[in-house]
């Protein structure tokens, strides 16, 4: 009976000091989590105005100051019918990926204005998966398949441009029925979409969005 209590005793001593240290960790990343995210701002831009960046991307903590852009258009379109008039195979047919019901389709013009960074893929560079299509209760990125089939002439989703460079590219975003109400997405054309970037910078976040009108 006595060994049998020890036995309980040291497993809730051992229990107790594993808690302690998970949830020592859990405050620690909490807290630098508030720390480090601690204030957020919206900025808000026109289409066809140009969107300067600052220090840094959110996505993988990019370094783009310098770099920016400009949202030139959009149109929503049904995904299959799409493919079809361009004459397409579907990029994402053999990928296991969700096929789209619809897609947004944005034209953005990337431009480097004084981005002296080394080319560095994880570190530098714009990443075209920073910029996000949002709307209410709604935020997704592009998929690299897609995209790079739109954008036949770019190697990759990350565009490394000289200074003055400038780059016209098409956005595809993928758009689920599943994920709208009925009444919404019979009247998608009618739903606020915005298209955003976000950086951070010394614990401060600043998201800039454009609205598509």
């Amino acid at each position: 009976m006595r060994r049998k209590v020890v036995k309980l005793t040291a497993f809730f001593v051992v229990f107790s000091l594993l808690a302690g240290l998970w949830f020592w960790r859990y405050q620690a990343v909490q807290e630098k989590y508030r720390t480090y995210y601690r204030t957020e701002e919206s900025v808000y831009y026109e289409m066809g105005e140009f969107v300067t960046m600052g220090p840094f991307n959110a996505y993988k903590m990019r370094n783009i100051e310098g770099y920016s852009f400009r949202v030139d258009d959009y149109r929503l379109v049904d995904y299959s019918t799409y493919l079809t008039e361009r004459n397409m195979a579907d990029p994402l047919a053999e990928t296991g990926q969700i096929i789209p019901n619809k897609l947004m389709l944005v034209t953005l013009t990337v431009r480097n204005d004084d981005n002296h960074a080394e080319k560095d893929y994880w570190t530098t560079g714009f990443s075209i998966h920073s910029v996000r299509l949002s709307g209410s209760g709604l935020v997704t990125s592009i998929t690299n398949d897609l995209f790079l089939a739109l954008n036949p002439e770019l190697e990759d989703s990350v565009l490394f441009l000289e200074l003055g460079e400038e780059v016209t590219i098409t956005l595809p975003y993928g758009l689920n029925r599943e994920y709208f109400s009925d009444w919404t997405w019979h009247h998608l054309k009618d739903y606020q979409f915005s298209i955003s970037v976000s950086e951070v910078n010394d614990g401060h976040t600043i998201r800039r969005t454009v609205k598509l009108h």
